[in-house]
């Protein structure tokens, strides 16, 4: 999957668009690398600085294109959904955009609904762990005629 493939499977497009590629995909897990992070041009900094709990967002990113290959594997088109909540997220570093090579995003689904997905992150760099937890992604009801 490219760059290209990856922005078009999410929401954001551009340098909103923070993946830079899938590394493996199956159907409980996906493993995505980028290294936006770095970049000055990063959309998500603050004061210059890119905070840890912006990882949040990279492995939200990971989660939508699972789904999207999921979705795939069944035949159907992705559904929208929001991130609900996060919940045990663990921070191991303070900012991430001083951090060196590529950003590991690794998402494993652990429940899904018609209502709902849970998913565990796990973000880490050369360096070692950057965030962990769990994410609900509720999806948005389609409006009756």
């Amino acid at each position: 999957m490219t760059r290209e493939q990856l922005c078009a499977a999410i929401p954001h497009a551009g340098s909103m668009c923070l993946l830079e590629r899938v590394a493996a995909c199956d159907a409980q897990s996906i493993i995505c690398y980028g290294v936006s992070h770095r970049a000055e041009s990063n959309p998500l900094r603050a004061d210059n600085e890119l905070s840890a709990v912006n990882a949040i967002e990279y492995a939200a990113q990971a989660m939508a294109v699972h789904g999207v290959f999921a979705s795939r594997e069944h035949g159907g088109g992705a559904r929208p959904g929001l991130l609900a909540a996060v919940r045990e997220v663990e921070l191991f570093v303070d900012r991430i955009d001083t951090l060196e090579g590529e950003l590991c995003v690794e998402a494993r689904r652990l429940f899904d609904s018609n209502d709902a997905l849970v998913y565990q992150f796990k973000v880490s760099a050369d360096a070692g762990p950057v965030a962990t937890g769990r994410a609900t992604v509720v999806f948005m009801r389609e409006e009756a005629p």
